[in-house]
């Protein structure tokens, strides 16, 4: 391998699931090394890449190990997409429960798949979270890992009420927070969400609370969390341009990004979902 082919090699390799590296990278990397990738050739490599991460090779996957990756990493997305549902009803509406005027019924529909979003994440983490429990004292920092859906966000709460009083107030008086000083807190926000979902998604790896029920059950709730959040976003893309008659550059970059996540989470969940059906069938079978 040539010291300018190396590092494209590695970067193509590690495009691939885990599962797929641990038995074919030292193999295919020796090919791309030796017949060097050319612009074709890394189209063919991504092309191959995302059909492995939509269509793993069933027999490279521990089926138990890929539904809790896939819970995990559904937690992870949907905390970033209530984040971004949380921030959109502020700004919009300043958290109301109900819509009103021209495109509430949107914001309505919002509301109520956020809601039953919420109410799915509950029934798929509950169950692990207690599994979860019962094993902390076997594993060391799993106790603070499950603890910081609960420290971080009272870190935030701390951290924004401080900016409130003493960071510089935006006109006319009684608007809030200068916009520098909000979009900081809203981006320490998206910070501070994706650490909720890591913590309780790296406990569930390092305890491993198998059970092929409790298991299908997570992934199927986190399944049907993503599909209502994909529900609320669309429903409050649709409320904001009725209201507006046209999409800003802020819509923009909050549908982009509500959009981005939603695909993280539909991915990896048809893969748990996937696994899911082959345990069953497999344990059917048997």
């Amino acid at each position: 391998m040539s010291g300018g082919d190396g590092p494209r090699v590695r970067i193509l390799v590690a495009l691939f699931p885990p599962a797929w590296r641990v038995r074919y990278a030292d193999e295919f990397g020796a090919l791309l090394a030796d017949t060097g990738p050319s612009g074709w050739a890394m189209l063919d490599v991504l092309a191959a890449a995302l059909g492995a991460w939509l269509r793993p090779p069933a027999r490279l996957h521990d089926r138990a190990g890929r539904m809790r990756a896939t819970v995990g990493v559904t937690l992870c997305a949907w905390t970033v997409l209530a984040t971004g549902a949380v921030l959109f009803a502020k700004v919009t509406t300043d958290g109301a429960a109900h819509g009103s005027g021209r495109g509430g019924g949107w914001y309505d529909v919002f509301v109520g798949g956020a809601c039953v979003s919420v109410l799915a994440i509950s029934v798929a983490w509950l169950p692990l979270v207690v599994a979860i429990a019962r094993r902390a004292r076997q594993y060391g920092r799993v106790a603070g890992l499950l603890a910081a859906p609960v420290v971080l966000p009272l870190a935030f709460l701390v951290t924004a009420a401080a900016s409130a009083a003493w960071a510089p107030r935006s006109a006319p008086p009684g608007a809030g927070v200068a916009t520098p000083v909000f979009v900081l807190l809203a981006s320490l926000g998206v910070v501070i969400a994706a650490g909720c979902g890591a913590g309780p998604a790296l406990a569930l790896t390092r305890t491993r609370p198998d059970g092929p029920v409790r298991l299908t059950a997570a992934v199927a709730a986190s399944a049907c969390a993503t599909a209502a959040m994909a529900v609320a976003s669309t429903a409050s893309v649709a409320y904001q341009v009725a209201r507006a008659d046209a999409a800003s550059a802020g819509l923009t970059v909050y549908g982009l990004a509500m959009a981005a996540a939603l695909a993280v989470a539909a991915v990896s969940g048809v893969r748990g979902l996937r696994a899911a059906y082959l345990d069953r069938r497999s344990a059917s079978a048997g």
